[in-house]
């Protein structure tokens, strides 16, 4: 009996044994092997900001008589959102500049069984990171257009394309107010002045973060065009308007981004009329020029009232109180110094000038040259320096002169010809063509067009390169360069 009683046991044993030895096996037949091809996901991609990013995952060995479901996360930190939850990635980007972390994934909605990708990246770039604002009015109406440098591509009615409003009044001029420091914050902000006022945008999105006016106390309206710069330590905004100067704080030290940092102070006291050009230093003093006194002013950073220079001129041709001469036209060169066409109204002699302001305890040499001609400078468009090499360009109405400042030489660089108005000229002074380029804005009419001029490191055509030409802008107001931010 108990042997028999054994064999019982021994034969359910087996029964059960072989029971569950089936069931697995049977479970194990409904697990599908589904995966995501290792190589139809690349481990980085680059967007540009508002562009659209497009990946096709290859998915192998899904079962038709199943359902899915998909998931792109993107991680922060130790949190994620769902970026997409369609098989294929077809967004508009609108994550901020940066770099992100992605992972996609397949469910299975029976097992609930994923397939899990590699973490990948994806890089946001700005849409406006870096490029020429194109200021321009198309029948009465501003425009800000905008020329991407990373590929050419040129939008032309910017702020109503992003903000989806009218912008109708006349534009005076736009001008780029992104600048960026790893130790004081940056600046991320367009400047667009009309007659109506001053507005203010994100360089990064163009989105307008101020109404019209709020950066003032007292309404502003704009007839010609104002100057805008921003202090050495970026402690202080300045603007100059119609001979005034105003200002508007700046960053604090190590600065949080942004890009409101009004309102400007009221016009300052004194009997002064400003150039509208900002001289910066390394940090303090701001210089300004005074063309009803031919002398520099002086104002240390975070004071609202004018000084006199107080820094000794090593070795210099001028007193800096006592320049003497009319200044017509002015830009920074190499090493972040300046250059400026000046005035003797006595004479009506025109010279070259070199303020070199980036030292702090002193100004050394600054010097100036007599001009071998003054072709065209009762009738100066616009006036740009090179940052690499001591040479400077003016525009007539329709003709380009370059100037060597080692000695006040003065040749033609292009005649353009009638029919052609030249609104402003820039060297291009950010990027792997630094110093290589003078952009220029010429007006036809009602229409403006930008064109890239090579330059060879001697300051003049390179003609081993062909001209670049962008058309489709209205009448254009000014051009000023968008760059890149340092974080």
């Amino acid at each position: 009996m108990i042997i028999k009683n054994i064999a019982r046991l021994l034969m359910m044993l087996l029964l059960l044994s072989s029971c569950n030895k089936d069931t697995f096996i049977e479970t194990q037949k409904e697990i599908d092997d589904f995966r995501i091809a290792s190589n139809s996901i690349q481990p980085k991609y680059e967007v540009t900001q508002l562009d659209s990013l497009k990946i096709y995952p290859e998915l192998n060995n899904l079962n038709p008589n199943k359902t899915y479901t998909y998931e792109w996360r993107l991680y922060a930190k130790d949190k994620f959102s769902i970026l997409s939850e369609n098989r294929n990635l077809e967004e508009q980007i609108f994550l901020n500049i940066g770099t992100h972390s992605v992972q996609y994934s397949v469910i299975d909605q029976d097992t609930k069984i994923k397939a899990i990708s590699i973490l990948f990246s994806i890089r946001v770039m700005g849409g406006f990171s870096q490029g020429w604002i194109v200021g321009n009015n198309v029948d009465g109406r501003g425009r800000l257009s905008f020329i991407r440098t990373i590929d050419d591509v040129v939008s032309y009615n910017t702020l109503e394309d992003v903000n989806e409003r009218s912008y109708p009044s006349k534009l005076i001029a736009a001008y780029s107010g992104a600048v960026g420091s790893e130790f004081s914050g940056q600046f991320k902000q367009i400047l667009y002045f009309t007659q109506q006022g001053l507005m203010i945008f994100h360089s990064d999105s163009m989105i307008q973060t101020g109404e019209n006016n709020n950066y003032f106390f007292d309404e502003m309206n704009f007839f010609n065009k104002p100057a805008y710069d921003i202090s050495g330590f970026l402690l202080d905004q300045y603007l100059i308007d119609e001979g005034k100067l105003y200002a508007a704080i700046g960053q604090v030290f190590m600065g949080d981004d942004g890009v409101d940092y009004g309102p400007f102070s009221t016009e300052f006291e004194g009997d002064h009329d400003l150039f509208p050009f900002v001289f910066t230093s390394s940090g303090s003093p701001t210089y300004f020029y005074d063309n009803k006194y031919e002398k520099f002013l002086t104002v240390e950073y975070l004071s609202r009232s004018f000084d006199f220079p107080t820094t000794a001129m090593i070795n210099g041709q001028f007193e800096l109180n006592n320049v003497a001469k009319e200044m017509i036209a002015a830009d920074k060169g190499k090493s972040n110094n300046s250059y400026a066409i000046m005035k003797d109204r006595n004479s009506n002699t025109y010279y070259i000038y070199y303020f070199p302001f980036s030292t702090r305890s002193a100004v050394s040499s600054g010097r100036f040259f007599e001009l071998s001609s003054n072709i065209g400078l009762n009738n100066l468009s616009a006036f740009a320096a090179s940052n690499i090499w001591d040479y400077a360009y003016y525009a007539t109405e329709n003709s380009i002169y370059k100037i060597d400042c080692t000695n006040g030489d003065v040749s033609l660089f292009q005649d353009l010809g009638a029919g052609n108005r030249i609104a402003d000229i820039k060297v291009l002074k950010h990027g792997d063509n630094s110093g290589l380029q003078l952009t220029v804005a010429i007006n036809k009419g009602d229409n403006g067009e930008v064109h890239y001029i090579p330059l060879t490191q001697f300051g003049d055509k390179d003609s081993s390169q062909e001209i670049k030409i962008f058309k489709g802008f209205g009448e254009i107001t000014n051009l000023s360069y968008r760059i890149i931010n340092v974080r």
